[in-house]
């Protein structure tokens, strides 16, 4: 097997750890199981990476879905308020439009009502009143050039004018 003094140091110092050991290893056997080992080490490491990896991801997925959740929640909420003030807004416009529409309907009454008491020509159509009265008026000033001697008829005309407009 040649001279011990021929090896590496490196041989030394295995060969004093077999013989302490008393356990003889053959050369690819040793390096079979550190290889092994190293990709034990490797692989243990790898798989603590993907666990890291994989945890930080669900994590976050599962942080995403409980705020996405909760937006879910605050806009069904906010639809709901929302629903409920448009709701009583038109409530209320509707209210508003049926007063406005009744006290529009009892102030037209009222008006006829008036109307037909003083017994006046009707609101817009007072272009009859006094006519008879105007009638003769302009009569008169035709064939009276003095228009003192129309003053009864002026007279006339003014109380009937004043009656057609107060009522």
């Amino acid at each position: 097997m040649g001279n011990k003094a021929s090896r590496g140091s490196g041989a030394n110092e295995a060969d004093a750890a077999e013989q302490q050991s008393g356990v003889f290893l053959d050369p690819k056997l040793n390096e079979e199981i550190i290889g092994q080992f190293s990709s034990q080490v490797l692989k243990t490491e790898w798989e603590k990476i993907l666990l890291k990896v994989t945890t930080t991801g669900d994590n976050r997925v599962q942080q995403e879905q409980v705020r996405k959740a909760q937006l879910e929640e605050q806009l069904t909420q906010w639809r709901a308020q929302n629903d409920q003030v448009q709701g009583q807004l038109d409530e209320r416009t509707h209210n508003l439009q049926k007063k406005y529409h009744e006290q529009k309907a009892d102030f037209i009454s009222n008006i006829e009502e008036l109307e037909r008491k003083s017994d006046a020509p009707k609101f817009g159509a007072a272009g009859n009143a006094c006519l008879n009265v105007r009638g003769l008026l302009a009569s008169c000033y035709k064939e009276n050039e003095d228009m003192r001697k129309c003053d009864d008829l002026v007279d006339a005309m003014e109380k009937c004018t004043k009656q057609t407009i107060m009522a």
